[in-house]
Parts: C-alpha cells; sequence; structure tokens
C-alpha cells in the first residue's frame, strides 16, 4: 500500500498544478475550438440568410400575384347602381357615442387610436358640434 502522500503535496497539486496543466492545455486546445466554433456560428448564419431570402423572394412572389388577382377582380366586377342616395353622415364611432354627455365622451378620447378620433371629429361635427369634444380630439390630433 501506498503511503499517504504530505498535505502540502496535496495541496500544491490542488492549487499550483492542476491550474498551470489546465492552462497548458488550454493553451494547445483553445485555438482550434474557437476555429471550429467560429466556422460552424458563420454556417449557420450562412443558412438563416438564406432561408430569410427565400422567404422575402416567396413572400414577393405571393404578395405579386394576390395583388394581380386582386386588381383583375376589381377590374371585372359588375358595379351596382341603386337609387339610393349616400350616407350624408357618418356613422357613429362607435356604440352608444350618441347617448353619452360630452364630458364621458372627452374621457374616452385619450383611449382611441388616431384613426378613431378621426371618425369622432367627422361625427361630431356633422351631428352636435360640441365644443369640448371638438377641441379635446383636436387637441390629440396635434391639430
Amino acid at each position: 500500500m501506498a503511503e499517504p502522500r504530505p498535505l502540502l503535496e496535496q495541496w500544491l497539486d490542488v492549487a499550483l498544478y492542476l491550474p498551470l496543466g489546465v492552462l497548458s492545455s488550454l493553451r494547445a486546445e483553445l485555438p482550434p475550438l474557437v476555429g471550429q466554433t467560429r466556422q460552424k456560428a458563420v454556417q449557420r448564419v450562412q443558412v438563416a440568410r438564406w432561408v430569410g431570402q427565400m422567404s422575402v423572394a416567396y413572400g414577393k412572389q405571393e404578395l405579386a400575384k394576390r395583388t394581380q388577382r386582386d386588381v383583375v377582380a376589381m377590374a371585372t366586377a359588375p358595379i351596382e347602381l341603386t337609387d339610393q342616395p349616400l350616407a350624408q353622415h357618418p356613422p357613429e364611432p362607435f356604440e352608444g357615442y350618441s347617448g353619452l354627455p360630452a364630458a364621458q365622451i372627452v374621457q374616452r378620447l385619450a383611449h382611441l387610436p388616431h384613426g378613431e378620433l378621426h371618425l369622432v371629429r367627422a361625427f361630431e361635427t356633422a351631428h352636435r358640434g360640441r365644443r369640448t369634444v371638438l377641441s379635446k380630439v383636436d387637441q390629440l390630433l396635434g391639430s
């Protein structure tokens, strides 16, 4: 049976020789490992770029087909003429708008998208023309 090594030798093995051995092996093995990793990363980026380019090309072709098909459909669609007059007033911006007091409408305006603010303005101008509502809409639209 081998005699146990002194504690100082064991400590030197762990604290000094082990890190030196790891560093020396890393010095020899790290450059090829980095090169392999770089090569794999470059290949993956090239594949991702190719897939992206193919997706964009396919999307452009599909968009062109659909746009052409829609234009042809619109051009060949029959036009229906009616004797009904065009609507003189825009529709309500949201359900129940007409029954709301101006104060409640003004509170809701800040939460409406930009496009709906234009609808509120058109409806309010055509109907009641409340200055509080119109001025708040103008303020939010930056007019």
